[in-house]
């Protein structure tokens, strides 16, 4: 119970494949030809045909099926078709390795033993420290004449190569070939982007620093527009010495007269004459000088408040204290 017993047809065709696979097995690996003591080039074999449908069916309905003749051929070689191209570790090559099995003439091999029992090819690393890992698929059969390996890789940085050998059958592990060598780095360490939160407050850390910017900088002008605005004569002249290149401004205001000049209009100045005026006694005895004083009339008369405020506002240079003209 449990178990299917084949058909005497099934069982018999299961025979004859199995007996196929070993004779084609016994051409290629060269046995054959040294039993019989003579070379083989090449041999045709002609599958049997699957076991005959036992059920009714309509006659008009069958297909004929013809039998399949292949020829198979003694490999002279097995050599590297791809060479495995790696770059970083813990990652699938790039370009996996491919080998293909061809005669004595180069020519790539259609066959490398019967479609029910394909030989194998093995991969490995030559030289081999223990701790270095290859992944991936490390046996592969031929198909047409090529065994592709796919997903290998491996876990450590260096300079590596890598041996191929029939392994299955037993009697052809003399077929072996080794690929080139490649080198392959450290894996770098992916670069993890920040979670949403992250970025926001990363984005709003950068608009609060630029609206923090403007804000100072609005600030700013605003107190130095309240300094030149000042009615203040000295933060007037220091935003005016501020702006170079600039023409000084006109003074629309009225200036403060009595800030920069005293006219005392009943002030009389004397002085001393020191021409022919004076009158000094030659004969008169002791050091003693007598001077003669004159009154200017112009002194009774001075400059009328307009006059003097109309020659200070056509004055443009630097209304300070000390550059003032002095009084009349």
């Amino acid at each position: 119970p449990g178990t299917t017993t084949p058909s005497p047809g099934a069982a018999a065709i299961q025979l004859l494949q199995e007996f196929t696979a070993k004779i084609v097995n016994a051409l290629q690996t060269g046995s054959l030809g040294s039993q019989l003591n003579t070379t083989i080039l090449s041999l045709n074999v002609v599958d049997p045909l699957p076991p005959p449908v036992t059920t009714w069916t309509n006659t008009a309905n069958q297909t004929t099926t013809e039998p399949t003749t292949n020829t198979y051929s003694p490999p002279d070689k097995i050599q590297v078709k791809q060479e495995a191209n790696a770059v970083h570790t813990q990652t699938p090559f790039p370009i996996q390795p491919k080998i293909e099995a061809v005669d004595a003439a180069g020519n790539t091999l259609s066959q490398v033993g019967h479609p029910t029992d394909p030989w194998l090819v093995t991969v490995s690393v030559k030289n081999k420290p223990a701790d270095v890992i290859l992944g991936g698929v490390r046996s592969v059969p031929f198909v047409a004449g090529v065994a592709t390996f796919s997903g290998l890789s491996l876990n450590k940085p260096g300079t590596y190569e890598l041996i191929f050998q029939v392994t299955y059958p037993t009697t052809a592990n003399r077929f072996t070939t080794t690929g080139r060598a490649f080198s392959i780095i450290e894996k770098p360490i992916p670069v993890v982007p920040p979670p949403d939160n992250n970025k926001t407050t990363l984005i709003a850390i950068i608009v609060g620093s630029v609206v923090g910017v403007l804000v100072i900088i609005i600030v700013g002008i605003m107190v130095w527009k309240g300094l030149c605005s000042s009615t203040s004569k000295s933060a007037k002249i220091s935003c005016e010495v501020g702006d170079a290149g600039k023409a000084p401004p006109k003074y629309t205001e009225k200036m403060n007269l009595n800030e920069y000049v005293t006219v005392q209009p009943s002030t009389v100045t004397s002085f001393q004459s020191t021409s022919k005026e004076t009158a000094l006694d030659s004969k008169s005895e002791g050091p003693s000088t007598t001077a003669k004083t004159y009154e200017d009339d112009s002194v009774n008369h001075p400059h009328s408040t307009q006059d003097i405020e109309k020659s200070t506002q056509t004055d443009h240079r630097s209304h300070t204290p000390d550059s003032m003209p002095p009084p009349y």
